[in-house]
């Protein structure tokens, strides 16, 4: 399990940094993060992560159901959910040791 959480957190920080470079776009963002959560397993941080998954389809919706791109005020939403899921990271490999 510790070689699995580890390389899944690996591919999570990836996707992060891919969406913060302007690499991937929001939707894959969160499909990457729904990824992680199946591989993992983990009845404790899918709970943990749900509101985070919430908060960035919640955006991607209002985005793509407007038809446009992110607002100065979504990009911001965004950058703070991925705030959270990083702290949320960090509490995690705490806990596993990795």
């Amino acid at each position: 399990m510790d070689d699995l959480f580890v390389r899944q957190i690996d591919i999570l920080k990836g996707a992060m940094g891919d969406y913060r470079r302007g690499a991937l776009g929001l939707n894959s963002l969160i499909q990457r993060i729904e990824g992680v959560s199946e591989m993992l397993d983990m009845p404790e941080w899918k709970d943990a992560i749900y509101p985070i998954v919430l908060s960035l389809e919640t955006i991607n919706a209002f985005a793509l159901g407007a038809n446009k791109g992110l607002t100065e005020a979504d990009t911001i939403s965004v950058e703070n959910s991925l705030l959270m899921l990083e702290k949320l990271i960090g509490r995690f490999q705490t806990r596993t040791g990795n």
